[in-house]
Order: C-alpha cells, then sequence, then structure tokens
C-alpha cells in the first residue's frame, strides 16, 4: 500500500469505526433500520478482526511465542472491545 492510500484509509477507517460507536449506542434510544445496525456491526466485528491480525503479526515479527501471542490478542482485543464499548 502507497504512503497516499495509508494517508487515506487509516481516518476513513476511523471515521467508520466512530460512527458505528455512535450507531451501536444510540440503537438503545433511536430505532434505526436493521440495515444500519447490521453495518454497524460488521464494521466493529472487522475491526475486531484488524486488532487480531495486527496483534498477531507485530506479536509474531518481535519474536514472541505462539503462546505468548494468543495472549497479547486477547488483551489487545479485550482492550479494544472495553475502549469501544
Amino acid at each position: 500500500m502507497s504512503s497516499r492510500a495509508a494517508q487515506v484509509v487509516g481516518p476513513v477507517a476511523l471515521a467508520l469505526l466512530f460512527a458505528a460507536g455512535i450507531v451501536l449506542a444510540a440503537s438503545w434510544l433511536i430505532a434505526f433500520p436493521e440495515s444500519v445496525l447490521i453495518a454497524a456491526w460488521l464494521v466493529a466485528s472487522a475491526a475486531l478482526v484488524a486488532v487480531a491480525v495486527t496483534t498477531g503479526i507485530e506479536s509474531r515479527s518481535q519474536g514472541y511465542g505462539p503462546v505468548r501471542t494468543i495472549g497479547r490478542m486477547i488483551s489487545n482485543l479485550g482492550r479494544f472491545i472495553l475502549a469501544f464499548f
């Protein structure tokens, strides 16, 4: 990925994640269409996968073993869930 593409994808992904968080938080009070809620959950799920994959790649490249990598993945996923919800 070129640096220009990375400069665009990062903020767009962050804005999508921010919007999904607002939709999911407001869904308790506002009756959103089902398609909007499904899209918000898909964005949140994609972010969870991205956190797990990037943690795994980073941990393995730093020389951590498989068990330690799984532990770091679980830790980072927990942090993400607490921050997102």
